[in-house]
């Protein structure tokens, strides 16, 4: 399957996806890449790239955790993980060697991420002169993120410049918000057209029971932090750049139809950005609004 038969597709599944990102590498035996949060299943296998991998848990840590989910994997086809994410130290303390990339490739990973701007930057500054960041991020509109609004600037720029700022209010909207299909889904594609119900039941009971555990400094979280379309993210990045934040630009950027979009931030100045038209245009030419029409939100938040 060549780059324009993936590009023409409706719905792009998994496999599709992985398939577009590993065209982006030039050289796949020599370029450099550091993969975040592969967990059991790596857009960028080590036999076939140049990739090291940074997780919170290790090996073992990746079979343990697809027991729990009942999940029939084989030891063999659990990666190795070079680095093992510490909170303590951050994402580039986390890394041993203090080299450059070619390419960092995430798939479902920066919505998890509390101070995206900080990691925007930190990414940065570990790629070549001309590396990219290649990321697959949820689409808010085909994930149970629809009913939220995507996140702010005022937010991104709050959380980078008062890192210690609660976000109980990403955890609370998350349980009054966030939906789920009749079938239990949690995200879905583009031929889903049914309609959506909320996800939590027993909302009032849980949110008493969040406000208590989150004073008392007894509550983690791992749900998404930050909530995003194509345009709110690339209009992030834009606002990050003029404020000399980042350099990075938006080079490429696809609907898949599919739970998330594909986005690809170069490090290369020559490289051409993509204009709000561009996209538009697009997303047009997917269908990407006139498909989301047909969903029906119908039920009420408490």
């Amino acid at each position: 399957m060549n780059k324009n038969q993936i590009i023409n597709q409706r719905i792009w599944h998994r496999f599709t996806k992985v398939l577009y990102l590993k065209s982006k590498i030039i050289e796949p035996s020599k370029d450099s890449i550091l993969e975040i949060g592969p967990n059991l299943s790596p857009i960028f296998r080590k036999e076939d790239f140049n990739v090291e991998y940074l997780e919170t848990v290790d090996k073992s840590g990746l079979i343990e955790r697809a027991k729990s989910k009942n999940l029939n994997i084989t030891a063999e086809l659990v990666p190795d993980i070079d680095y093992i994410f510490n909170s303590e130290k951050g994402f580039l303390g986390s890394l041993s060697d203090k080299k450059a990339y070619n390419y960092v490739a995430s798939s479902h990973v920066i919505e998890h991420i509390p101070d995206l701007v900080k990691h925007i930057i930190d990414v940065e500054s570990i790629l070549n002169a001309n590396g990219e960041y290649l990321l697959i991020i949820p689409d808010k509109k085909f994930t149970f993120d629809n009913l939220k609004p995507p996140t702010t600037v005022g937010q991104f720029l709050n959380r980078y410049y008062y890192p210690e700022n609660s976000d109980l209010n990403v955890i609370i909207d998350d349980i009054i918000y966030s939906t789920t299909t009749n079938f239990g889904k949690g995200n879905w594609n583009a031929d889903f057209m049914g309609s959506l119900k909320s996800k939590h039941t027993n909302k009032l009971q849980m949110l008493k029971n969040i406000i208590k555990e989150y004073t008392s400094n007894n509550f983690t979280w791992y749900g998404h932090f930050s909530v995003f379309t194509p345009i709110s993210f690339y209009n992030i990045i834009l606002i990050l750049q003029k404020l000399k934040l980042i350099t990075l630009q938006v080079v490429d950027l696809k609907c898949t139809n599919n739970m998330d979009f594909i986005c690809v931030l170069s490090k290369n100045l020559d490289s051409k950005q993509l204009s709000r038209n561009e996209i538009l245009a697009h997303l047009s030419k997917v269908n990407y609004n006139s498909l989301l029409n047909n969903i029906k939100n119908d039920f009420l938040l408490f």
